[in-house]
């Protein structure tokens, strides 16, 4: 997130109300203005198709889609987003700019393949036809896409450039929609294409424009995979954190109060409608987040590690220790209280507004308890991305595993109590985790001179393990060319290109200041002038 800082920095120092309104629509066009561009053209296609006569069952089918489609492929990416995120912003510091999209388009080859044998092997539970089959499949497909894409937006720092890319797939899905009402269609196996071809144009025009912006041979990424020894464990936090969201939903999708749509989508809309409502409440947060974090809080940041490495004496580290812990309290206070007024301000409105656009008063009831849910939600996201600030990714695992499986454990028991306590389990979940984060991070600044000073590897050696091997092995097997046999015909053994291989170590050195010397721990490799053997 550090572009979208540099940016806002530049329009907070120009002072006004119109800059201040403007790092504001910059924050929330980086942030949530391309789901939010999403959603309206979704819920838009949604009216016109009940406006327009169709019937129940085909606009529930259209709905399943979407939704699974939407929450399965952001599952998929969501997974890897923390994880990619933090190995790119390391590449970025040092440069290496040529390994993101390398990264990018294998973790984007195994998300597919994840995604290709889940949608199958679900697809073919359900009772779709061929046609929308096939439609439901490639929307799959191509959100997996446009989400794992979105992951390197603000590497790219052309945040306009994005968000128009996001435009237009929306608005070629609009007009696309549009001309499909003027002609009276109301199959929604159409509209469903409508928003295929939206996504479809978004995605083709992430990835070509990201192919100008990071140019890259086409390589196996062996850092994207060792890496995974290091900072395995932010999988695990993206995809809980992610989880958690929807766990809730799914719950209540097996209920006794829900709806079954072609054999095998369950839904709950009692419980969906709100759930979408209430979770639209939290984009304040997501949006402040971005401008205090990476505006007065970063800086605090910078110049307390940077007195550490520039040799400052104990009494400026001291200080500016001070000076970025009270900073991080009063600017997650300051989220936290500009969300509050929004949710108290979307609870009235919300009780107003959503029965006259035909939500039933149980379902308004449950709004009101998932938005509070929302709410504690948004500390909950802002504790674990302030971890990871920090490096503590243990802590911000155990946050949202914990975050995960008290959702899942409440509201499967307040399930059982009666439709009266629905949305109390995501409460409560929330809130569990929550109180768990905030102790760990109030732990860790009170112990920071520990994970500062005497947390980190006393060799300068990185951490090994299984991924580390495995991404070796991948590359031997890249530069593989012919196979020959030892002269009893037995033991197999690889010609491969020498510059190439050495190339390759040298660019993955574990020692990421090797000189040449001191490398007794690694296998001797006898080279000729022509061919490694091994």
């Amino acid at each position: 997130m550090a572009g979208i800082g540099f940016e806002l920095k530049k329009l907070y120092k120009e002072r006004g109300v119109v800059r201040g309104l403007k790092a504001f629509l910059y924050s929330f066009v980086v942030t949530v203005g391309p789901m939010m561009l999403c959603v309206f053209l979704i819920t838009f296609m949604q009216y016109l198709l009940e406006q327009m006569g169709v019937g129940y069952i085909n606009r529930q089918v259209f709905v399943a889609v979407i939704q699974y489609a939407f929450i399965f492929s952001l599952l998929i990416a969501g997974a890897a987003s923390m994880y990619l995120s933090r190995v790119f912003a390391d590449l970025m510091y040092m440069n290496r700019y040529d390994e993101i999209l390398k990264g990018l388009d294998f973790t984007l080859i195994v998300a597919l393949i994840v995604g290709t044998i889940e949608g199958i092997l679900f697809l073919r539970t359900t009772s779709l036809d061929f046609i929308t089959a096939l439609l439901a499949y490639s929307l799959f497909m191509i959100l997996i896409i446009v989400w794992t894409y979105g992951i390197v937006i603000t590497a790219v720092k052309n945040y306009k450039k994005i968000f128009y890319i996001y435009l237009s797939g929306v608005f070629v899905g609009l007009v696309t929609t549009i001309i499909m009402v003027l002609f009276r269609i109301t199959n929604a196996n159409y509209y469903l294409f409508a928003v295929i071809m939206a996504f479809m144009i978004i995605a083709t025009r992430l990835i070509f424009y990201m192919r100008t912006v990071f140019n890259s041979e086409p390589k196996v990424s062996r850092t994207i995979v060792e890496n995974l020894d290091i900072y395995g464990k932010l999988v695990f936090v993206g995809f809980f954190m992610n989880a958690a969201i929807y766990v809730h939903n799914m719950v209540y999708w097996f209920s006794d109060h829900s709806t079954i749509i072609a054999k095998n989508f369950h839904l709950a809309p009692f419980y969906d409608v709100p759930m979408f409502y209430a979770f639209l409440t939290v984009i304040p947060a997501m949006v402040f987040f971005i401008i205090f974090f990476e505006t007065n809080f970063y800086d605090r940041y910078k110049d307390y590690y940077a007195q550490i490495i520039h040799g400052g004496d104990l009494v400026q580290i001291e200080t500016s220790k001070e000076y970025m812990i009270r900073t991080l309290y009063e600017e997650y206070a300051g989220v936290m209280q500009i969300q509050l007024f929004f949710t108290i301000v979307s609870l009235l409105i919300g009780r107003i507004l959503l029965p006259r656009i035909g939500v039933t008063s149980g379902s308004v009831d449950i709004f009101s308890i998932l938005t509070l849910g929302s709410y504690v939600y948004a500390a909950v996201y802002v504790c674990v991305m302030v971890q990871l600030y920090f490096d503590d990714v243990n802590g911000a695992a155990v946050v949202s595993g914990i975050f995960f499986i008290t959702v899942l454990l409440a509201t499967y028991l307040v399930n059982k109590l009666g439709f009266v306590f629905a949305g109390v389990g995501f409460f409560i979940g929330a809130l569990t985790s929550w109180i768990v984060g905030f102790m760990r991070l109030n732990y860790y600044m009170n112990n920071l001179d520990y994970y500062t000073y005497c947390n980190q590897s006393m060799s300068g050696i990185k951490r090994t393990g299984f991924f580390t091997k495995l991404a070796k092995l991948m590359i031997v097997m890249k530069e593989e060319e012919i196979v020959e046999y030892d002269d009893n015909g037995e033991s197999p053994y690889y010609i491969v290109d020498a510059d190439d291989i050495d190339d390759e170590f040298d660019e993955y050195d574990q020692y990421d200041d090797y000189d040449g010397s001191n490398y007794e721990n690694e296998p001797v490799i006898d080279m000729d002038s022509d061919s490694v053997r091994g």
